[in-house]
């Protein structure tokens, strides 16, 4: 064996040590990672906390009438864009309400026609909404936020679900008036990029803890569900806005039928 071979032999031997080293830190973080994320869900769902929250809530005069999720995923903001509307194509479609249609700024397509409920309650508002996007084949993506009556008028509300989570800002929403009336609204994001950059959301307790601050006294927690939200400005226009990022949020509604929005990332 030469010099150079002896040279190689060696370097090929420290190269595979540092290797192992290298793998060997490198599980040694991921086992601490888990570890530590584990050992804060469990922390914080312990019974003792259980009962902790509960007495905090009721100092606050606020109750909880729902299990709380115990899922802590990894998640990380969301690249959305609007989807444009064409007039003529959604004319096509809705050719019995194709003189009621309008596209505002390509991105928010309003309908305004009449449409009698067989009985007015929230029973045959769900169901008619059901048929009218199966009629009309809107989405798939869509699930079912809430119906309720607001004032005198039915409204039936969906989201955009992206790998079962809600995507708050995209919706469409069904308003039934007592004469007949009817208006339809949507308006929808398609997600176009997650963030590589991912963290361990904050649970759910520490979000209802959040929450508390901004509830009035009296209100009854009866949801918490993790998803996206993309809190628009004012001042940032529909018509002019292409793409927009979307933020990993509790959810939270309560039974008076008012929604808080928590975000689940620290940064």
């Amino acid at each position: 064996m030469d010099i150079r071979e002896k040279y190689y032999t060696m370097d090929w031997g420290k190269a595979k040590t540092y290797l192992i080293i290298a793998f060997i830190i490198t599980n040694i973080i991921l086992i601490f990672s888990i570890f530590t994320d584990k050992t804060r869900q469990d922390s914080y769902f312990t019974k003792e906390s259980s009962e902790s929250l509960k007495q905090f809530l009721l100092q606050k005069n606020l109750n909880l009438h729902t299990e709380l999720p115990k899922e802590t995923p990894k998640m990380g903001t969301l690249k959305v864009e609007y989807q444009s509307f064409n007039l003529k194509d959604m004319e096509s479609r809705f050719l019995e309400y194709e003189s009621d249609i309008e596209i505002i700024g390509d991105k928010n397509l309003s309908l305004k026609a009449k449409r009698k409920l067989a009985k007015f309650d929230t029973e045959h508002a769900q169901l008619d909404a059901d048929i009218f996007i199966g009629t009309y084949d809107l989405a798939d993506d869509f699930a079912l936020k809430y119906t309720s009556f607001e004032g005198q008028n039915l409204i039936v509300f969906y989201n955009s679900i992206y790998k079962d989570r809600f995507l708050e800002d995209s919706y469409m929403k069904f308003t039934y008036l007592p004469d007949g009336n009817f208006e339809f609204e949507m308006l929808k994001m398609t997600p176009v990029e997650e963030s590589k950059n991912k963290k361990t959301v904050m649970t759910s307790i520490e979000a209802v803890m959040r929450a508390s601050n901004m509830m009035s006294e009296g209100e009854t927690i009866t949801e918490l569900v993790l998803g996206y939200n993309y809190a628009q400005y004012e001042s940032l226009s529909i018509a002019k806005t292409k793409t927009a990022t979307a933020f990993p949020c509790w959810r939270i509604k309560t039974k008076e039928n008012k929604y808080y929005y928590i975000e689940a990332l620290e940064f």
